[in-house]
């Protein structure tokens, strides 16, 4: 089978590290595989790839409105059908921010697919004046009603799947973790972890000040931030104004998580919300109880409350910063829910996803057939 995967570039970053990954194991199977991107002429894969799969690029320029339209429309929507019209493939799957405007547009011999990794009114929760709040929903709504013109939208919890008005042409496929399970925490480092980068819907204000009732308590503990981004000035601001630099510390963008994920004794999350919230599920792999803000869609689907961590009700930081502190005071609990999350892992394994993927594929191939 030919299979066809579009994004704006590759990036150190969830979605690009998960469709390499993807790509790598369709192509193991017996697939021919493409990876397009589509704002980068000359692109390299920032991540492992496999020598089976093809890495193709096409020039997008990110001109000021309306040029950046009109080369879309006339620019990048002719030369990505050029090449799909090359390749000849019997799918294509959009991942990125510009392929999603123009795969679906016109009807051809392959099957579409949109992958959703986000929440896809996650504009509702942007800030700004009611002009730049108007402009998102009109953009929402433009995108809700391209989006259904594809054949299937992938989206990855059921959660998620509830939030379409119409669920025909909507099923459930959820990322795979690509951590192994040799790396187990013993729960004896005074070290909680966060991952993610900086950014607002990331929420890390709301960390802060969770930690700061936690750490009145248990001074002795750490916090550790794995990540950057544009916020770092503001949550570094935000860590002296609440006197947390002997207790918080921004460890940047770093390759070796499962390390030191390793070497921690529980995960937080208090994200606004997730496309799914991987970096649960990859914590848990490596045997951490997880405590997070229950946010749409992603972590009530991953944590069993009470079982292999604690959810908490969005924004109740009184309740986060008390389940943190039951877990630093009971080892017992730490180890027997980083058992549980072990299992609860288990669920994501790549062979488990992956297969998913093939039925859709050969569904859809069968429908196009029909």
């Amino acid at each position: 089978m030919k299979i066809v995967y579009c994004m704006n570039s590759l990036w150190v970053a969830g979605v690009e590290a998960i469709t390499v990954a993807k790509a790598n194991l369709l192509s193991e199977k017996g697939n021919q595989v493409w990876l397009v991107t589509c704002c980068n002429r000359y692109p390299s894969s920032p991540f492992p790839l496999s020598e089976k799969v093809v890495l193709r690029g096409i020039d997008f320029r990110d001109y000021k409105f309306p040029w950046n339209f009109l080369h879309l429309v006339f620019g990048l929507k002719k030369k990505l059908y050029e090449l799909l019209c090359e390749i000849e493939p019997d799918v294509v799957i959009s991942t990125g921010g510009v392929d999603k405007w123009i795969v679906p547009l016109r009807k051809s011999s392959w099957s579409t697919v949109r992958e959703i990794h986000s929440v896809h009114d996650y504009r509702r929760y942007s800030n700004g004046s009611w002009r730049k709040k108007l402009s998102l929903r009109v953009g929402e709504f433009l995108e809700y009603k391209l989006i259904n013109r594809f054949d299937r939208i992938v989206v990855l919890t059921e959660e998620a799947r509830a939030s379409w008005k119409s669920k025909a042409n909507v099923c459930v496929i959820p990322d795979f973790c690509r951590f192994t399970s040799t790396s187990i925490t013993q729960h004896v480092n005074k070290r909680i972890i966060a991952v993610g980068r900086m950014a607002d819907e990331k929420n890390y204000p709301s960390l802060l000040r969770i930690v700061r009732i936690v750490f009145d308590r248990y001074p002795d503990w750490r916090l550790d931030i794995l990540g950057d981004g544009a916020d770092r000035p503001v949550i570094e601001d935000l860590i002296n104004h609440y006197s947390l630099r002997d207790n918080v510390f921004l460890q940047g963008r770093q390759t070796n998580v499962q390390e030191w994920m390793a070497e921690s004794s529980m995960m937080v999350l208090t994200s606004k919300y997730e496309g799914f919230a991987m970096v649960l599920v990859e914590a848990m792999t490596c045997g951490l109880p997880v405590v997070s803000y229950a946010c749409p869609v992603g972590p009530k689907s991953i944590i069993s409350d009470g079982v292999d961590g604690f959810l908490v009700s969005p924004g109740d930081e009184e309740a986060f910063a008390s389940r943190i502190c039951e877990l630093i005071a009971d080892h017992t609990l730490r180890r027997r829910m980083g058992s549980e999350a072990i299992k609860k892992a288990e669920r994501f394994k790549p062979e488990t996803v992956i297969t998913q993927w093939v039925d859709l594929f050969k569904q859809l191939r069968l429908e196009k057939k029909a």
